[in-house]
């Protein structure tokens, strides 16, 4: 595959060697600053629930709010990915988005905070997020060579926790100095890079796409049969299924955790949320460069155990300095999972349905998060969230033991060991 704009690659470190390709480079560029804009957002809407209510079930139905469109509008918008033109579908659902966000800014502006509204605004993010989600995932693989895949998976992931770095730490100073709308309005703005990328994206080949006559459900049927054929494919699947629903929720903790634990405001919040993205951050580059040496499956389990410390540590402490550094290492195991699962769903797809293997990826996250969220937020209420993070650092380390044991993974390392020989 040849890409517009390509530079010599090896004029780029080994863990950015996707940047040699312009349109990744405007992709990346776009995504991390709206990226940065969206979490600035949804941690605003968190910490104003979390601090009003002190539930952490309310909270955590917030975030249930963005995500549970994607179980229900999943399929459908893989076949949209399919079988559209992906940059031009992304073009006007960010205008769309843009909209959404305005709407969120205005309504705070004019007095509308109850929770009902913020639940409202919640659930239209995600739909948007719904629909978009399998071509912006899908689209990566459009913007490198096949070898280059995996990197911009996991380049991708890192701006994603960049974001996640930047947005609750930036929403977290500008609540104690300023006040939640202006989280709202500097997402307003946070679109606009995002459109510029895409208009400035050359034109890019366009990969086989399915027919239009193939129904949403039977395409997605062929979706599930694929994964059923690659047995790389349905561990990646069943993996993230697994980390949604235990580990993922855990990000809607947080904010409790720093109200009812730590007892501390919107500031500290916000460098807690931004250490997840911090530790993520630090540790993509080292998978960067070790990740052609080091199979998936041994990736997935590290990563698996150091979340698991990091979240036992975390359910048995009160001071901030150790919760920062475990919430770093909570970071370091979301990277892992998320990129590493994504990228080997990216590269063993079949081009003409990687955007439904893309949603069918989206739907173990659909599915799985919130059913973590609504049982992690009614338990955290009733025993308390130290509780619930014990619970869960236990059920993750007898995941990695099982992984070890059963070798469950290990079908990842083979298909992508044949994928890397025919390249």
């Amino acid at each position: 595959m040849q890409v517009n704009g390509e530079r010599d690659v090896s004029r780029f470190p080994s863990a950015i060697r996707a940047l040699a390709y312009r349109p990744f480079r405007l992709f990346w560029f776009g995504a991390a600053v709206s990226g940065i804009g969206s979490l600035m957002q949804a941690a605003a809407l968190a910490w104003i629930v979390a601090a009003e209510t002190q539930s952490a079930l309310r909270t955590t139905l917030i975030t249930l709010a963005t995500l549970a469109p994607i179980a229900v509008l999943g399929p459908w918008a893989g076949a949209l990915a399919d079988r559209h033109d992906r940059r031009r579908m992304l073009h006007w659902f960010t205008i769309a988005g843009l909209v959404q966000a305005v709407a969120t800014w205005a309504a705070w502006v004019a007095g509308l905070h109850s929770y009902g509204v913020l639940f409202a605004l919640s659930l239209a993010t995600g739909v948007l997020t719904a629909i978009t989600s399998p071509s912006w995932q899908s689209f990566l693989a459009d913007l490198v060579p096949p070898g280059a895949v995996q990197n911009a998976v996991m380049l991708n992931s890192t701006q994603n926790n960049l974001a996640r770095a930047v947005g609750p730490m930036g929403a977290g100073l500008v609540i104690a100095h300023q006040g939640p709308s202006w989280c709202f309005a500097i997402n307003v703005f946070s679109f606009l890079a995002t459109l510029w990328a895409l208009s400035a994206l050359p034109e890019i080949p366009l990969q086989m796409r399915s027919s239009g006559n193939t129904g949403v459900l039977r395409g997605f049927r062929i979706a599930g049969r694929h994964a059923l054929e690659r047995r790389g494919l349905l561990a990646s699947i069943v993996a993230h299924f697994v980390f949604a629903t235990v580990a993922i929720p855990v990000n809607s903790l947080v904010p409790i955790y720093a109200v009812t634990v730590l007892d501390k405001g919107a500031g500290s919040y916000g460098l807690l949320a931004g250490c997840v993205g911090v530790g993520a951050i630090m540790s993509a580059f080292v998978i960067g460069t070790i990740d052609r040496r080091v199979r998936p499956s041994t990736l997935l389990l590290a990563g698996t155990c150091v979340g698991t410390v990091g979240l036992a540590v975390l359910a048995a402490t009160s001071d901030m300095g150790v919760a920062v550094v475990m919430l770093g290492l909570y970071g370091v195991a979301y990277l892992v999972f998320t990129a590493i699962n994504l990228a080997a769903v990216q590269r063993l797809s079949h081009p003409r349905i990687r955007g439904r293997m893309a949603s069918l990826w989206m739907q173990s996250y659909g599915v799985g998060l919130p059913v973590g969220l609504v049982v992690q937020g009614v338990l955290a209420d009733r025993w308390g969230v130290q509780t619930m993070l014990a619970i869960d650092a236990v059920i993750l380390g007898a995941g990695a033991l099982v992984g070890m044991v059963s070798r469950g993974l290990r079908p990842m390392d083979v298909d992508v060991d044949e994928f890397d020989s025919a390249n």
